[in-house]
This record gives structure tokens, sequence and C-alpha cells, in this order.
């Protein structure tokens, strides 16, 4: 328990430190449904990377409303990529 409280003081510290020396950007992934995102894995994927990818997909469909394609890496780039 001792540890992780040391270790916890020093990402607290690390953090008080650092802040004002980082900015951050929001990202917005979808709004009112919509999302100009898509999710690419390699055209050479094993099943389970795909699964892993389509329920991601899932998940993002859930807590946003939009629908988030997956697609191979042989597709056209687009600069909205996940």
């Amino acid at each position: 328990m001792r540890t992780r409280n040391v270790w916890l003081m020093c990402v607290g510290a690390a953090l008080t430190l650092s802040q004002g020396a980082c900015t951050a950007t929001a990202v917005v992934l979808a709004d009112r449904g919509k999302t100009p995102y898509r999710i690419v894995i390699p055209k050479q994927t094993d099943v389970s990377t795909k699964a892993v990818a389509d329920d991601f997909a899932g998940i993002l469909a859930q807590i946003t409303g939009a629908q988030f394609p997956v697609v191979t890496d042989d597709a056209e780039p687009v600069e909205q990529e996940i």
C-alpha cells in the first residue's frame, strides 16, 4: 500500500508541475449522430482483430449514436481515421 501511495504522489506531483506546459485539443468524434471518422484495420488481419474493431465501432455507436464504419487499410485514406 505504501508503494502505491508514493507512486500516486509522484504522479500527482508530475501533473502539477506540468500544468500549463501541455495543451490539449478536443477531438469531436461525432456530433448529432453523425461522424466523419472510420476505424481502419489491416487488410490481412485475423478474425479477432476484426471482431475487436467491430465491437469498438458498436461501443462508439452506443455512446454517440453515430455509425463508425470499419474499413481495411487498402481503402483510400481520409483525414479522420481511428
